[in-house]
């Protein structure tokens, strides 16, 4: 990314915090000139041209004077990228809202509101000759990333892993007209738009009736006309397209990761661009609050006279303050004693057993399981980007001492209750700028390498541009998916053995001896939101490959390391039957029988109405001889007759109550507002799309 670029998603990466970037309304920052229909309702109008000559170019934006025509054909293709067409009509709105996200964003140099913008030089880019120029090359480039991406999308889809090496002869006879080639990888192009993305676009309708009433208009077609002059069937095409290529550029920055030395790397060269010196940090939090004690019954033998103690009570105030006899804490500090303890002993077994990158993901599993901080006990107790005074004084002193090292963990005693703190990391604010800048500018170029895959032929002789009033401050954010549930896969994703033929999972073939790394693969990636393969899972968890599968001890352990927790394990079918009809997910080890002619692992998403479970099976040959993959249902009575072990599952985690955007914002233990760490990477693409977009490589330059 060149300078400009750059600054650019400085800009992005400064604003997070204010959930405000490029194409959305800022909060706190009043333009230096008015905005509204006095600025809208005069740009673009006037005498055509006055004061701006056309060069006569074809090939650019500066071909005419003046794009204004009172009288354009909005049915009249102006640019084309391969089957996508982009008419006068469509082009309205992408200008319209260029204009609009400009004067919104309250940028010190402002177009005068007396003239048409196709009548005043432009003050801030060299390219073009006007204003209207200006506003419709931005406008056109959008409309080419959002049309490139969209076709690459459908014609390319995402990149799989080198490993993944299926036999395409074996895919189209056990896996032709299959229901699970829906959430196959690498099926399809190893990409297909999700549920929670195609829910949005099939809301688009309800969506613009909702937002038109927020900013006082009557209905969704009177904002398509006042936002920019065309009907609402153009404005829901807008829509869909704008969202189709921003939803196709979500699934491309999920791979995007760079590494801590590309991090310092790019910090190094660009140091005086990220000045800030402030720590943050990260923690998982354990939160113990005193209980009461039962009260002791009279033994028979005590005289009917003898003197028992009052209960001893807790009150906890409105924010969470505890007040209770010392003794009450002082059993508190006992239990939080006794977790330290069961941490350290299970740490030593599990290294025992040849796990030894557990430390976190252990802390995580009993802040899930013990903690009284509900803002994010569901989430292992994570607090990530804390920066100093937002948490209460004696934690604040020991996060922050500069001697902290990660894994460090101190039991300290607050008002709120004993804390079991665990250190997970920390970073100066310029070097976590640094990150988010880095991340955007690669985000960055996957929108500049889809334009150049699916170049755009663009007429400018045909273009033409009307008037628009804008009364409302519709932003280009208002229009774009919210990004708020953070669920990268809304279904269990489909992976199959077979489909690694050189993968080794320990001694042993993957293809063979891997129906349970394989399962633990989809089950980590649905749960983690992270494409978690099984080559991936191979390499991590080697040692529990054996000659007669996996050890099922990998199924308790695995999920706090990887971001999920266990609910519970249990030889009962009953129970776990129960679990899946409350909603939990299960895998289940199946013994000779139906499923296996040994042993194997099952993954059991749903169980459904019909007493039926929809089941993910990693080994492809099944899907032939087993009926009941031809409709992804089975008999629920096909899996307790072999199954000897089950392991259940709490809930995915797609909202974070302690988080100011997802949740409700509402924390005990810490002050100010907070993003989670999902919220941030939402939010970084967002303004990676929002910023990036409209930019032209030349004008980045």
């Amino acid at each position: 990314m060149y300078r400009r670029g750059l600054a650019l998603l400085l800009a992005g990466v400064i604003l997070l915090p204010l959930l405000a970037g490029c194409g959305e309304k800022q909060t706190g920052n009043t333009p230096t000139e008015s905005t509204g229909a006095a600025v809208a309702g005069t740009a673009g109008t006037g005498e055509a041209g006055a004061g701006i000559p056309p060069d006569g170019d074809p090939d650019r934006v500066t071909c005419q004077g003046s794009y204004t025509r009172a009288d354009g054909d909005m049915e009249a293709v102006v640019a084309t990228v391969e089957g996508g067409e982009l008419t006068n009509g469509l082009l309205q709105v992408f200008y319209w809202m260029e204009v609009a996200a400009y004067r919104q964003a309250g940028h010190e140099i402002q177009p005068e509101d007396s003239l048409g913008l196709d009548q005043q030089p432009c003050e801030i880019d060299s390219t073009v000759n006007s204003w209207q120029q200006y506003f419709l090359q931005r406008a056109l480039t959008t409309w080419h990333s959002a049309q490139a991406l969209t076709i690459q999308g459908e014609e390319q889809g995402l990149p799989t892993e080198e490993a993944y090496q299926p036999d395409e002869s074996r895919h189209e006879e056990y896996m032709t007209g299959m229901p699970a080639t829906e959430v196959l990888y690498g099926y399809n192009n190893n990409y297909t738009i999700n549920s929670l993305h195609q829910a949005y676009l099939d809301n688009i309708p309800a969506m613009l009736e909702d937002l038109a009433r927020e900013h006082g208009f009557a209905d969704a077609s009177q904002l398509a006309r006042d936002l920019a002059g065309i009907s609402l069937q153009t404005l829901e095409d807008f829509v869909r397209l704008y969202n189709t290529g921003y939803m196709y550029f979500t699934a491309l920055s999920y791979s995007i990761d760079p590494s801590e030395e590309e991090v310092e790397s790019f910090y190094n060269q660009h140091a005086s661009d990220f000045p800030g010196t402030e720590k943050t940090v990260d923690i998982r939090l354990m939160l113990l609050v005193p209980q009461e004690l039962p009260v002791e019954e009279k033994k028979s033998w005590e005289p009917t006279e003898a003197v028992t103690e009052p209960p001893m009570t807790v009150e906890i105030g409105p924010d969470g303050t505890v007040t209770c006899p010392e003794a009450l804490w002082e059993n508190c500090l006992d239990q939080a004693r006794d977790l330290v303890k069961e941490y350290e002993t299970t740490l030593k077994l599990r290294a025992y057993r040849g796990n030894e990158n557990t430390a976190e993901g252990l802390f995580a599993e009993l802040a899930n399981k013990y903690s009284r901080d509900e803002s994010t006990a569901l989430d292992g107790g994570a607090y990530d980007g804390l920066r100093q005074g937002q948490l209460p004084e004696v934690l604040d002193s020991w996060c922050f001492d500069d001697s902290r090292q990660i894994g460090d963990m101190e039991i300290l005693r607050t008002d709120l209750g004993y804390c079991v703190v665990y250190f997970c990391g920390s970073r100066t604010e310029g070097m976590a700028q640094a990150r988010e800048a880095l991340k955007q500018e690669l985000a960055a170029e996957q929108i500049l390498q889809a334009r150049e895959n699916y170049p755009a032929r663009i007429d400018y002789s045909a273009i033409s541009l009307g008037t628009a009033e804008q009364t409302g401050d519709v932003s280009w954010g208002d229009l774009l998916y919210p990004d708020v549930g953070h669920q990268r896969y809304t279904q269990v994703p489909l992976y199959l053995q077979q489909d690694y033929p050189d993968t080794k999972y320990g001694a042993y073939p993957i293809r063979t001896n891997g129906c349970g790394i394989t399962t633990l693969a989809m089950l980590a990636s649905y749960m983690s939101d992270t494409e978690l393969t099984p080559p991936a899972m191979c390499e991590r968890y080697g040692s529990f490959s054996y000659s007669t599968g996996t050890d099922g001890f990998l199924f308790s352990i695995a999920p706090g390391e990887l971001g999920f927790y266990l609910k519970e394990q249990t030889y009962d079918w009953r129970i776990a039957k129960e679990a899946m009809k409350e909603g939990y997910i299960v895998v289940t080890i199946q013994q000779r029988g139906y499923w296996t002619g040994g042993g194997h692992y099952l993954l059991l998403e749903k169980l459904l109405d019909d007493d039926t479970v929809q089941v993910r099976d990693s080994n492809i040959f099944n899907y032939s001889k087993l009926e009941g993959h031809d409709v992804d249902r089975f008999p629920w009575s096909t899996i307790p007759a072999n199954g000897y072990g089950y392991w259940i599952y709490q809930n995915k985690v797609v909202t974070i109550p302690a988080c100011h955007r997802c949740g409700e914002g509402s924390s005990s233990v810490i002050t100010g507002e907070y993003l989670c760490r999902k919220c941030q990477a939402a939010l970084e693409r967002r303004n990676a799309y929002l910023c990036t977009a409209g930019e032209t490589e030349t004008a980045a330059q």
